[in-house]
Formats: C-alpha cells, structure tokens, sequence
C-alpha cells in the first residue's frame, strides 16, 4: 500500500524452518528488506515471522 505520494509499504507473513534461530530469522529479516528496498522501492515492510509446519509449501514472491 502507499503511505503517500512517494512512500510504499509492504506487510507479509514469511515462513521459516522450525529450527531457525533468532539471530537467523533477524539476518533474513535485513536482507528481505534490503531486496524490497532495493528492487521495488518499497520503504516500509512489516514482516512476520512464522515456523513452517510442512515442506509443501508455496516459495513464490508474489509482486502485485
């Protein structure tokens, strides 16, 4: 969504192993964002973290 004229942000749910370490999930939480930052401008992301609870499941980027 647009926060205003030049500001866009993103919220998403991302899943990791359930063995992923706090310090992990932060060092994929900066590059995430540097990669929204970078490729499509987006400003501002809220990230949530989740275990994922099988291995089938959907790994796709989906861009609107």
């Amino acid at each position: 969504w647009h926060l205003d004229e030049e500001r866009v942000a993103l919220e998403a749910h991302v899943l990791v192993d359930d063995d992923t370490t706090m310090p992990q999930v932060e060092e994929v939480k900066k590059e995430i964002k540097a990669l929204l930052r970078v490729h499509y401008q987006i400003s501002h992301a809220t990230l949530e973290f989740e275990a994922s609870e099988t291995d089938e499941h959907d790994t796709r980027l989906l861009v609107g």
